[in-house]
C-alpha cells in the first residue's frame, strides 16, 4: 500500500514503517520456510543413505547336509545303492511289526519260493536290513526278524556291554526268538526246500550260534561279519548237521576284525560242520555290492540244490 499525498510526514513515516515490518515479516517466514525444507531434505537424504540394503533373493532349495553316520550296524551306506530299483514286486512292509514279510526275486508269486530270514545288526531295523535283499536272484519270501531289544531307534539282539559271557548267555533267547517269530510269520504259507539264514554284525553272531542248533533245519547259513564268542555254541546241545555255513568278511573291518570270522569258521569246522568263509579287499563293516553278489551266489546254488530254482 502506498501513502497518501499530503499526508504529514510522520503518518507517511509510520505508512513506511509499517510497510517495512510487513515485508521483514514475510521475509523471515519464507526463510524460515526455505530452511525447514532443506533441513527436512536433507535428513530424508541421509535417512535414505545410511539404510542397511536389502539382502539379495536367494534360491528356496535347501543346501545339502551331510550327517555322519549313526554309530550302529547298518549295512547299507551308499544311498545310491539303496535306491536301486527291485528286481521284482515287493510287498509293503510292515514297519510296526517284529517280523517284516516280503516276496522277492524274478518269480515272487511262484509256488517254488525258497525262505529266506534276515537277521539284522545292531541298531538296526528289520524294514531297512532287507532293503538289499530285493536284488535277490532267488524266488523268496524274506523273513527279515526284528531284534528283541530297544536299541537308539533301532533294536538289538543284546545291549553291548563288550562281555562274552554275557553275550553267549543271550544266545539261547536270540535262537528262540528266531525261532517263534519264524514259525509265526510261515504259518499255513508252503515253501520250497529248507529255509535259509543271513545275518550281518550282531545279526551274523546270532547266525553262527545257531549252526550247531537242530530246532530248525536250514539249508545254508551266511554269516557277514560277525563272530563267535567264547561259549556261545556251549549254551545247548551241539547238534552236527548237513547245514552249510558260508561267511562272509570284509578285510579292512575294524568293528569286527576278520580274526573273528575265521575263528568262527574253524570251531565250527572243528565241530564237523561244512564251514567256509569268503574275505573281500578293502571291504569295512558293510555290505558293498561285491558282497551282495558273492551272497545271492550262494543263496542260489543252495536254491538250486534243492529245486527251488532253474538249474544254471
Amino acid at each position: 500500500m502506498f501513502a497518501q499525498v499530503g499526508a504529514p510526514d510522520h503518518e507517511i513515516n509510520r505508512s513506511l514503517a509499517g510497510r517495512s515490518s510487513r515485508r521483514s515479516s514475510t521475509y523471515l517466514l519464507q526463510s524460515r520456510l526455505v530452511k525447514h525444507y532443506l533441513a527436512s531434505l536433507t535428513i530424508a537424504v541421509l535417512s535414505t543413505s545410511c539404510r542397511q540394503p536389502e539382502p539379495r533373493a536367494t534360491s528356496a532349495r535347501s543346501p545339502e547336509v551331510r550327517v555322519a553316520a549313526p554309530s550302529n550296524d547298518r549295512p547299507i551306506r551308499d544311498s545310491r545303492a539303496a535306491a536301486r530299483p527291485p528286481v521284482a514286486r515287493i510287498d509293503p512292509p510292515q514297519p510296526d511289526s517284529d517280523v517284516v514279510v516280503s516276496t522277492v526275486g524274478p518269480n515272487p508269486t511262484s509256488a517254488g519260493r525258497v525262505t529266506i530270514v534276515a537277521l539284522h545288526g545292531l541298531g538296526d531295523r528289520p524294514e531297512n536290513f532287507a532293503l538289499w535283499l530285493r536284488a535277490s536272484p532267488v524266488s523268496a519270501r524274506v523273513v527279515a526278524i526284528r531284534a528283541p531289544e530297544r536299541y537308539g531307534d533301532g533294536s538289538a539282539w543284546w545291549q553291548p556291554r563288550g562281555e562274552d559271557a554275557y553275550v553267549a548267555s543271550t544266545m539261547d533267547r536270540a535262537a528262540r526268538h528266531v525261532r517263534e517269530k519264524l514259525a509265526r510269520a510261515t504259518a499255513g504259507q508252503s515253501s520250497c526246500g529248507q529255509p535259509m539264514l543271513v545275518g550281518f554284525s550282531q545279526g551274523a553272531m546270532v547266525a553262527f550260534s545257531i549252526a550247531g542248533r537242530r530246532e530248525i533245519p536250514w539249508r545254508i547259513i551266511v554269516p557277514i561279519a560277525g563272530r563267535l564268542v567264547a561259549g556261545a555254541l556251549d549254551v545247548a546241545p551241539f547238534v552236527r548237521s548237513d547245514v552249510e555255513v558260508r561267511a562272509m568278511h570284509g578285510e579292512a573291518d575294524t568293528r569286527v576284525p576278520i580274526g573273528g570270522g575265521r575263528l568262527a569258521v574253524q570251531q565250527l569246522r572243528t565241530r564237523g560242520l561244512d564251514a567256509t568263509i569268503r574275505t573281500f579287499a578293502g571291504v569295512d563293516h558293510s555290505i558293498p555290492d561285491e558282497v551282495r553278489v558273492a551272497v545271492f551266489d550262494e543263496l542260489l546254488r543252495a536254491a538250486r540244490s534243492m529245486g527251488c530254482a532253474a538249474p544254471q
